[in-house]
Protein backbone atom coordinates (compact mmCIF):
# COMPACT_ATOMS: atom_id res chain seq x y z
CA UNK A 1 0.00 0.00 0.00
CA UNK A 2 1.58 3.24 -0.84
CA UNK A 3 2.29 5.57 2.00
CA UNK A 4 1.49 8.80 -0.21
CA UNK A 5 0.19 9.21 -3.52
CA UNK A 6 0.37 12.77 -5.24
CA UNK A 7 -2.26 13.31 -8.41
CA UNK A 8 -1.71 9.60 -8.78
CA UNK A 9 1.83 8.86 -8.07
CA UNK A 10 3.29 6.53 -5.02
CA UNK A 11 6.06 8.71 -4.51
CA UNK A 12 8.01 5.14 -3.84
CA UNK A 13 8.66 4.50 -7.59
CA UNK A 14 10.71 7.34 -7.53
CA UNK A 15 12.74 5.67 -4.76
CA UNK A 16 11.69 8.19 -2.38
CA UNK A 17 10.94 6.78 1.39
CA UNK A 18 8.55 8.58 3.04
CA UNK A 19 9.10 9.46 6.44
CA UNK A 20 5.83 11.91 7.83
CA UNK A 21 2.34 12.66 6.15
CA UNK A 22 1.21 15.59 7.89
CA UNK A 23 -1.95 17.54 8.11
CA UNK A 24 -4.10 15.06 6.31
CA UNK A 25 -6.06 13.37 9.63
CA UNK A 26 -6.56 16.97 11.28
CA UNK A 27 -9.37 18.68 11.65
CA UNK A 28 -8.78 22.23 10.27
CA UNK A 29 -9.02 25.47 12.46
CA UNK A 30 -13.00 27.06 12.93
CA UNK A 31 -13.02 30.72 11.86
CA UNK A 32 -15.32 31.65 14.54
CA UNK A 33 -17.57 34.65 13.08
CA UNK A 34 -16.37 37.33 16.10
CA UNK A 35 -17.27 40.78 16.45
CA UNK A 36 -15.99 43.80 18.86
CA UNK A 37 -18.21 45.17 21.31
CA UNK A 38 -18.52 48.54 21.16
CA UNK A 39 -17.58 50.43 24.41
CA UNK A 40 -15.86 47.10 25.80
CA UNK A 41 -12.70 47.01 25.44
CA UNK A 42 -11.30 43.62 24.66
CA UNK A 43 -14.98 41.79 24.66
CA UNK A 44 -16.57 40.12 21.68
CA UNK A 45 -19.58 38.61 20.33
CA UNK A 46 -20.59 35.50 18.02
CA UNK A 47 -21.92 36.57 15.21
CA UNK A 48 -25.23 34.53 13.57
CA UNK A 49 -23.27 33.06 10.39
CA UNK A 50 -21.56 30.11 10.70
CA UNK A 51 -17.99 29.65 11.69
CA UNK A 52 -15.95 28.94 8.20
CA UNK A 53 -13.15 25.99 7.70
CA UNK A 54 -9.22 27.49 7.48
CA UNK A 55 -7.22 26.03 4.69
CA UNK A 56 -5.39 22.72 5.38
CA UNK A 57 -2.01 22.05 5.27
CA UNK A 58 -0.21 19.44 4.71
CA UNK A 59 3.22 18.50 5.39
CA UNK A 60 5.11 15.58 2.99
CA UNK A 61 8.63 14.68 4.49
CA UNK A 62 10.30 12.03 2.44
CA UNK A 63 13.94 10.94 1.94
CA UNK A 64 14.99 11.01 -2.32
CA UNK A 65 18.36 8.04 -2.48
CA UNK A 66 19.26 7.02 -5.83
CA UNK A 67 22.23 5.39 -7.38
CA UNK A 68 23.48 8.33 -9.25
CA UNK A 69 23.37 12.76 -9.23
CA UNK A 70 21.50 12.02 -12.86
CA UNK A 71 19.45 9.73 -11.25
CA UNK A 72 18.68 12.30 -8.32
CA UNK A 73 18.35 15.37 -11.24
CA UNK A 74 15.41 12.80 -12.95
CA UNK A 75 13.69 12.18 -9.38
CA UNK A 76 13.25 15.81 -8.57
CA UNK A 77 11.91 16.85 -12.28
CA UNK A 78 9.29 14.09 -12.64
CA UNK A 79 8.51 14.97 -8.52
CA UNK A 80 8.49 18.57 -9.16
CA UNK A 81 6.34 17.84 -12.61
CA UNK A 82 3.83 16.19 -10.46
CA UNK A 83 3.36 18.56 -7.79
CA UNK A 84 3.73 21.55 -8.91
CA UNK A 85 1.29 21.30 -11.64
CA UNK A 86 -1.20 23.81 -10.00
CA UNK A 87 -4.17 21.55 -7.98
CA UNK A 88 -3.24 18.02 -7.22
CA UNK A 89 -4.81 15.25 -4.88
CA UNK A 90 -3.16 14.15 -1.58
CA UNK A 91 -3.44 10.56 -0.41
CA UNK A 92 -1.65 8.87 2.38
CA UNK A 93 -1.11 5.03 3.40
CA UNK A 94 -3.31 5.46 6.77
CA UNK A 95 -6.87 6.43 4.65
CA UNK A 96 -5.94 5.75 1.38
CA UNK A 97 -9.84 5.97 0.33
CA UNK A 98 -9.76 9.73 0.87
CA UNK A 99 -8.21 12.36 -1.34
CA UNK A 100 -7.42 16.11 -0.33
CA UNK A 101 -7.12 18.62 -2.99
CA UNK A 102 -3.68 21.36 -2.52
CA UNK A 103 -1.18 23.13 -4.39
CA UNK A 104 2.49 23.10 -3.48
CA UNK A 105 3.44 26.08 -1.67
CA UNK A 106 6.84 25.29 -0.64
CA UNK A 107 9.77 22.71 -1.21
CA UNK A 108 12.85 22.62 0.60
CA UNK A 109 15.64 19.75 0.37
CA UNK A 110 18.47 19.36 2.15
CA UNK A 111 21.69 17.14 1.26
CA UNK A 112 22.59 14.55 3.91
CA UNK A 113 26.41 14.95 3.06
CA UNK A 114 27.57 17.21 0.55
CA UNK A 115 30.73 15.81 0.53
CA UNK A 116 29.65 12.20 -0.49
CA UNK A 117 26.96 13.45 -3.26
CA UNK A 118 28.64 11.98 -6.12
CA UNK A 119 28.96 8.95 -4.60
CA UNK A 120 26.56 8.52 -2.33
CA UNK A 121 23.25 11.36 -3.41
CA UNK A 122 20.90 11.44 -0.81
CA UNK A 123 18.46 14.41 0.28
CA UNK A 124 15.87 15.01 2.51
CA UNK A 125 12.68 16.52 0.67
CA UNK A 126 9.78 18.84 2.52
CA UNK A 127 7.25 19.44 0.47
CA UNK A 128 4.03 21.76 1.41
CA UNK A 129 0.94 21.87 0.41
CA UNK A 130 -2.07 24.19 1.07
CA UNK A 131 -5.71 22.90 0.63
CA UNK A 132 -7.76 26.20 0.77
CA UNK A 133 -11.03 23.65 0.54
CA UNK A 134 -10.10 21.66 3.89
CA UNK A 135 -12.63 18.86 3.17
CA UNK A 136 -11.41 15.42 2.67
CA UNK A 137 -13.27 13.38 -0.03
CA UNK A 138 -14.10 10.03 -1.33
CA UNK A 139 -11.84 8.85 -3.55
CA UNK A 140 -14.37 6.94 -5.86
CA UNK A 141 -18.32 8.40 -5.79
CA UNK A 142 -21.92 6.58 -4.29
CA UNK A 143 -24.87 5.93 -6.34
CA UNK A 144 -27.65 5.42 -4.26
CA UNK A 145 -30.97 3.58 -6.14
CA UNK A 146 -34.51 5.58 -5.39
CA UNK A 147 -36.04 2.99 -7.23
CA UNK A 148 -39.66 2.89 -5.66
CA UNK A 149 -41.49 6.41 -5.69
CA UNK A 150 -42.65 7.39 -2.21
CA UNK A 151 -40.24 5.26 -0.37
CA UNK A 152 -37.41 6.57 1.91
CA UNK A 153 -34.05 4.85 1.93
CA UNK A 154 -31.30 6.09 3.65
CA UNK A 155 -28.28 8.30 2.47
CA UNK A 156 -24.66 6.97 3.41
CA UNK A 157 -22.70 10.25 4.28
CA UNK A 158 -19.02 11.54 5.59
CA UNK A 159 -18.92 13.95 8.64
CA UNK A 160 -19.21 16.90 5.95
CA UNK A 161 -22.06 17.79 4.06
CA UNK A 162 -21.75 17.53 0.02
CA UNK A 163 -24.21 18.11 -2.62
CA UNK A 164 -25.72 15.78 -4.96
CA UNK A 165 -26.94 14.84 -8.53
CA UNK A 166 -30.30 13.88 -8.49
CA UNK A 167 -31.79 12.11 -11.24
CA UNK A 168 -35.27 10.98 -11.88
CA UNK A 169 -36.38 8.77 -15.01
CA UNK A 170 -40.15 8.30 -16.22
CA UNK A 171 -42.86 7.17 -16.55
CA UNK A 172 -44.19 10.15 -14.47
CA UNK A 173 -46.10 13.87 -14.89
CA UNK A 174 -44.69 16.43 -12.52
CA UNK A 175 -42.58 14.24 -10.19
CA UNK A 176 -40.16 15.59 -7.22
CA UNK A 177 -38.11 14.68 -4.63
CA UNK A 178 -38.00 15.01 -0.46
CA UNK A 179 -35.26 14.76 1.43
CA UNK A 180 -35.77 14.44 5.25
CA UNK A 181 -34.05 14.16 8.42
CA UNK A 182 -33.32 11.14 10.13
CA UNK A 183 -36.89 11.72 12.15
CA UNK A 184 -38.91 11.93 9.20
CA UNK A 185 -39.20 15.58 8.88
CA UNK A 186 -38.90 17.06 5.78
CA UNK A 187 -35.94 19.46 4.95
CA UNK A 188 -35.63 20.10 1.20
CA UNK A 189 -38.93 19.75 -0.80
CA UNK A 190 -38.23 19.75 -4.72
CA UNK A 191 -41.11 19.76 -7.24
CA UNK A 192 -40.52 19.78 -11.28
CA UNK A 193 -43.62 20.57 -14.16
CA UNK A 194 -42.79 18.08 -16.95
CA UNK A 195 -43.75 15.10 -18.53
CA UNK A 196 -41.47 12.16 -18.45
CA UNK A 197 -41.55 8.79 -20.64
CA UNK A 198 -40.27 5.36 -19.67
CA UNK A 199 -37.01 6.19 -21.34
CA UNK A 200 -36.70 9.96 -20.26
CA UNK A 201 -35.14 11.44 -17.58
CA UNK A 202 -34.56 14.51 -15.54
CA UNK A 203 -31.18 15.23 -14.14
CA UNK A 204 -30.49 18.41 -11.21
CA UNK A 205 -26.60 19.16 -9.95
CA UNK A 206 -27.33 20.66 -6.68
CA UNK A 207 -23.68 21.95 -6.82
CA UNK A 208 -23.47 23.70 -9.77
CA UNK A 209 -27.36 24.64 -10.03
CA UNK A 210 -28.00 23.21 -13.70
CA UNK A 211 -30.72 21.34 -14.54
CA UNK A 212 -31.11 18.74 -18.04
CA UNK A 213 -33.23 16.52 -19.57
CA UNK A 214 -33.67 13.92 -22.01
CA UNK A 215 -36.72 13.60 -23.70
CA UNK A 216 -36.36 10.69 -26.34
CA UNK A 217 -33.01 10.76 -26.42
CA UNK A 218 -32.46 14.57 -26.59
CA UNK A 219 -30.55 16.49 -23.75
CA UNK A 220 -31.56 20.18 -23.65
CA UNK A 221 -31.87 22.53 -20.66
CA UNK A 222 -34.54 22.39 -18.35
CA UNK A 223 -34.01 24.73 -15.81
CA UNK A 224 -37.47 26.14 -16.16
CA UNK A 225 -39.24 22.77 -15.45
CA UNK A 226 -37.75 23.80 -11.41
CA UNK A 227 -41.40 24.81 -9.97
CA UNK A 228 -40.96 24.02 -5.82
CA UNK A 229 -38.33 25.69 -5.17
CA UNK A 230 -39.07 27.61 -1.94
CA UNK A 231 -36.06 25.02 -0.06
CA UNK A 232 -32.87 26.11 -2.57
CA UNK A 233 -30.92 23.38 -3.66
CA UNK A 234 -30.52 19.99 -1.92
CA UNK A 235 -27.52 19.45 0.28
CA UNK A 236 -26.96 16.12 2.11
CA UNK A 237 -26.05 16.87 5.91
CA UNK A 238 -25.09 14.23 8.13
CA UNK A 239 -26.45 16.34 11.02
CA UNK A 240 -29.96 15.47 9.71
CA UNK A 241 -29.28 12.16 10.89
CA UNK A 242 -29.09 10.57 14.31
CA UNK A 243 -26.09 9.56 15.73
CA UNK A 244 -27.54 8.07 19.08
CA UNK A 245 -29.95 5.52 16.56
CA UNK A 246 -27.11 5.32 13.82
CA UNK A 247 -29.60 6.25 11.31
CA UNK A 248 -29.01 8.81 8.52
CA UNK A 249 -31.29 11.18 6.34
CA UNK A 250 -33.40 9.56 3.45
CA UNK A 251 -34.54 10.92 0.17
CA UNK A 252 -37.48 9.49 -1.78
CA UNK A 253 -38.76 10.33 -5.20
CA UNK A 254 -42.50 11.40 -6.04
CA UNK A 255 -45.02 10.71 -8.51
CA UNK A 256 -46.78 7.44 -9.43
CA UNK A 257 -44.14 5.54 -12.11
CA UNK A 258 -41.13 8.07 -11.24
CA UNK A 259 -37.96 5.95 -10.19
CA UNK A 260 -34.45 7.93 -9.20
CA UNK A 261 -30.70 8.35 -8.23
CA UNK A 262 -28.54 10.48 -6.46
CA UNK A 263 -24.74 10.66 -7.24
CA UNK A 264 -22.55 12.08 -4.60
CA UNK A 265 -18.80 12.30 -3.48
CA UNK A 266 -18.76 12.06 0.82
CA UNK A 267 -17.41 14.56 2.35
CA UNK A 268 -14.65 14.18 5.52
CA UNK A 269 -13.15 16.39 7.75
Amino acid sequence: MPICTIHGLDLATLGCKVSRVEGMGSLPTVRLPLARIPGRMGQTALGLRAGEGAARAVTVILTLRPRSLSAMETALEQLYAVCGGGLVSIQDGRDPAKVAWGRLESSEERAYDPQYLATDPASQITLRFTCEDPTRYDVSGLTLGLPVAGTAYEIPLGNRACAPVARIRGPVTNPGLVYREASGTARCTLGYTITLGANDWLEHNHDTGAIRKSVAGTITDAYSTWTTRSDGLLVLDPHDGDPVLGAGPTAEVTGSGASGALFYVRAWA
